[in-house]
């Protein structure tokens, strides 16, 4: 008997009639809940399950099939893809193996010899509906509405609304339509957008948004910064949400976030919170992620003359950008337009003079995220149009530090304090690899990044767009040198991408 692909009908695969008692294990909020039931009939793909407790649709779980010794035949492991009454107070459940249980020798085994002593069940007609739930097509057409993201999201809040004293509900602007069924369940709680946040939220928060995470990072962009703008106003989620709504609570605040679908790679969800400020982070269950907002740095140093502090609010942020653009506008053509793109994925830090509180110094630290490039992806190596290609950025994790070499006594006196805090991302386990660059012309830069902190010159110098010079591109690395490879890209006349 083989095994039907995902895309196969599955009423193609015959069906036998069994009656095997069974043990199902499934998980609430990470505990593992046992139940009795009987296996009545099966496929190659799954089984039919009765069982007098219920379990939620979309739920993972594992059945035991039981023989005559009591002890267990089989293992399988799946997920429950409908649910509906039968027989009054029992419960049906089509349980659908995943893998690699359809792989599985064991399973097969089991497929083989109890389909050898079974006749085939007609699918559709003369079988009672206790032993075969799906009977009519017309029964079908109801298991599809279990398969709807809206019916899990509405199973989820009610969940939620339960157990959480929720004050605050915020809601990605691309999911404004489901306002009204959250307020169904939730009457009283604070609803608003992510994008009409103007104000501190306090109290315990849930945030709804798209976090299902199947997109994995690109490798490299072969856009110039121009085009990236462009195309970057339209992709924003989740990133910009969960920007907004951390930048709104208080450190050491607790977020509850329920995702539209499931989230795919955990550990790319993980990344994008931890860059928007989130630790603790703990998955409920395949929908459900808790977190908590990180302390921002900020100590004092020198003798307490000067602080370095992380900045988040919009008018801190917007008074580095225009200390950034006194200093490179003449020169360099500083774009806040094209600075603006990095902002939601990136890290401020300001150094200030504590007595005069004036700005000294500041740093970007900008993470790599799907769908949110470095800078120096945009930018193109020094007399060519070949882009930055990373090696492996899904399991190695990159960012770029902005930061000016000042020639100024203050800046001077506090650049290797706030060196010292971005090349900490390494240390603290949040970046693999660090890139930096420097003005060519200006070697001292190198000399101070290399001796004092481990950055090694790349070998590569690059250009970033119209803005001005030709900047050196170092990294520093949390693990061997090994793991970077770089290479640079350019798309050939026949649109194809061609190593340089």
């Amino acid at each position: 008997m083989t095994i039907k692909e995902e895309t196969n009908d599955r009423r193609i695969s015959p069906r036998f009639p069994i009656n095997y008692p069974a043990r199902v294990t499934y998980y609430v909020e990470e505990k593992p809940v046992k139940i009795d039931a009987q296996v009545r009939d099966f496929c190659d793909g799954g089984f039919s399950v009765v069982s007098d407790q219920a379990i939620f649709v979309g739920a993972s779980a594992n059945v035991s099939v039981i023989g005559q010794n009591k002890q267990p035949i089989v293992e399988v492991a799946g997920r429950i893809v409908w649910m509906r009454k039968v027989d009054g107070s029992s419960n049906g459940f089509g349980f659908k193996f995943i893998e690699p249980s359809i792989s599985d020798s064991g399973v097969k085994a089991f497929v083989k010899l109890v389909s050898s002593e079974s006749s085939v069940m007609e699918r559709r007609s003369g079988i009672s509906s206790e032993i075969f739930p799906l009977k009519r097509r017309t029964y079908d057409y109801d298991s599809l509405s279990f398969k709807s993201p809206l019916y899990r999201l509405t199973s989820f809040l009610k969940t939620i609304g339960e157990h959480r004293k929720i004050k605050n509900i915020v809601i990605s602007p691309s999911l404004a339509y489901i306002h009204k069924r959250v307020r169904e369940i939730f009457p009283n709680p604070q609803i608003i957008l992510a994008d009409q946040i103007d104000e501190r939220i306090l109290g315990e928060t849930l945030l709804i948004l798209p976090f299902d995470c199947r997109h994995g990072h690109d490798s490299f962009v072969l856009l110039d910064f121009e085009e990236y703008l462009m195309k970057s106003r339209g992709v924003s989620e989740p990133v910009k949400t969960l920007t907004a709504v951390s930048r709104a609570i208080d450190a050491g605040s607790s977020l509850t976030i329920l995702s539209f679908s499931p989230v795919v790679k955990r550990n790319i969800a993980e990344k994008i919170l931890r860059a928007t400020k989130f630790e603790e982070i703990q998955f409920e269950n395949d929908q459900i992620v808790l977190a908590r907002k990180r302390q921002l740095v900020d100590h004092l140093f020198h003798n307490g003359k000067y602080r370095v502090h992380e900045v988040e609010k919009s008018r801190d942020i917007q008074d580095i950008e225009t200390f950034a653009s006194n200093i490179f506008s003449k020169e360099f053509n500083f774009s806040k337009d094209i600075d603006n793109m990095f902002s939601s994925h990136s890290d401020f830090y300001a150094v200030t003079n504590v007595k005069t509180k004036q700005l000294i110094n500041f740093a970007r630290v900008t993470w790599h995220l799907p769908n949110h490039a470095l800078p120096c992806m945009l930018a193109q190596k020094r007399g060519t149009n070949l882009h930055l290609q990373l090696n492996n950025p899904d399991k190695l994790s990159y960012g770029e530090i902005f930061s000016p070499y000042l020639n100024s006594l203050g800046a001077a006196r506090t650049y290797d304090e706030l060196v010292k805090t971005m090349v900490g991302y390494g240390s603290r386990n949040l970046m693999d690899v660090v890139f930096t660059t420097f003005d060519a012309h200006e070697r001292e830069s190198y000399d101070f990044f290399n001796r004092y902190f481990g950055f090694n010159d790349t070998g590569f110098t690059l250009q970033y767009g119209n803005f001005g010079g030709n900047w050196k591109l170092i990294s520093v690395f949390n693990k061997t040198p090994d793991d970077l490879s770089l290479n640079f890209l350019s798309r050939s006349k026949s649109h194809q991408y061609s190593a340089t």
